[in-house]
């Protein structure tokens, strides 16, 4: 009965918070590292969706036969079309210019703006006839 009674198995107090202590120093600087991963997976995603936004625009352009008036103003100043798209809550802002180079040849530039910066552009150039 003896051997019964000094004979028992489990963990002490003391083994327990030590092994809670081991843990909370290890997952600690993990979910550091986490909480980071996900930031910059956000940040890395936002630009992507930026840079889609920005070839999208050039390959509408691309796509036009000629310069369409109604989304483009002529500046007499600058001597180029210039297009400004506002940013709404899920779609970033764009401002767009088509400056011509020289006989058929016409540069086209996007920025992309989020909460009035730019975070990405893109230039491209298209021939019109």
């Amino acid at each position: 009965m003896k051997k019964l009674l000094s004979c028992c198995y489990g963990f002490t107090m003391v083994e327990v918070i030590l092994s809670m202590a081991v843990l909370g120093i290890v997952i600690v600087p993990l979910m550091g590292i986490f909480v980071l991963s996900a930031k910059i997976n956000r940040e890395s995603s936002n630009e992507y969706k930026s840079f889609l936004e920005a070839q999208k625009y050039i390959e509408e352009i691309k796509a036009m036969e000629s310069i369409d008036c109604t989304k483009f103003s002529y500046n007499p100043i600058s001597c180029m079309y210039e297009g400004t798209v506002i940013q709404t809550e899920d779609k970033f802002g764009a401002t767009v210019k088509v400056i011509p180079q020289g006989g058929f040849l016409y540069s086209i530039e996007v920025n992309i703006i989020d909460d009035g910066k730019v975070v990405n552009s893109l230039v491209g150039s298209k021939i019109f006839h």
